[in-house]
């Protein structure tokens, strides 16, 4: 048997090197690295969990903006975007509303009464596909008029009736034959 006293290790013990105090320092900064990196992992975990969930449970602030942004800017760029060399879409819902019969060059004709309500209808229609069905975006657009015989407008694409949504702002337009004013508004839907 080999003496004690006489090996490297004997003698690193009694030279204070590897003491028992010193490796029990050793294993205890083991274990708190250890825990670190546990409870690091674990709230990584949480966090991650939260934000999937939350997104499905409570609307987003900076996406709903921009929705409620996206439909105010499409309805007022839409309204004053021209239609024909002197009219913009805008003219044409006063129009609609005002019974004035004709748009631009169109008169009225028995089988189309009204031009500027067919006309202003068929050009949201066509924006609406160029641009936020190209995108994906749903939506539901509303023109109300104040005179009970003209229908209230409304083009959409499938909005459903449970969906969370952003409206826009509402533009007033104003009739000046009758101090009345036809109103748009759009919503964009989640």
């Amino acid at each position: 048997m080999i003496p004690i006293a006489n090996t490297p290790l004997r003698a690193l013990i009694k030279e204070g090197g590897y003491s028992r105090r010193s490796k029990g320092q050793i294993e205890i900064m083991g274990l708190v690295i250890i825990v670190l990196l546990v409870s690091v992992g674990f709230l990584f975990l949480l966090s991650f969990q939260a934000h999937s969930t939350g997104t499905t449970q409570t609307p987003n602030p900076a996406r709903s903006y921009d929705d409620q942004q996206l439909g105010t800017n499409f309805v007022a760029a839409a309204l004053k975007t021209n239609i024909c060399k002197t009219s913009t879409l805008e003219d044409l819902i006063i129009a609609c509303a005002s019974h004035t019969g004709e748009f631009c060059t169109t008169p009225s004709t028995p089988s189309n009464p009204d031009p500027a309500c067919t006309e202003s209808f068929l050009a949201l229609d066509q924006m609406m596909h160029a641009s936020l069905q190209t995108w994906g975006v749903r939506y539901n657009l509303t023109i109300t008029y104040p005179d009970p015989t003209i229908n209230q407008v409304v083009i959409s694409s499938y909005c459903g009736e449970h969906n969370s949504s952003y409206p826009s702002v509402p533009f007033p337009l104003p009739i000046y034959r009758t101090g009345q004013n036809v109103i748009v508004s759009m919503r964009i839907c989640k």
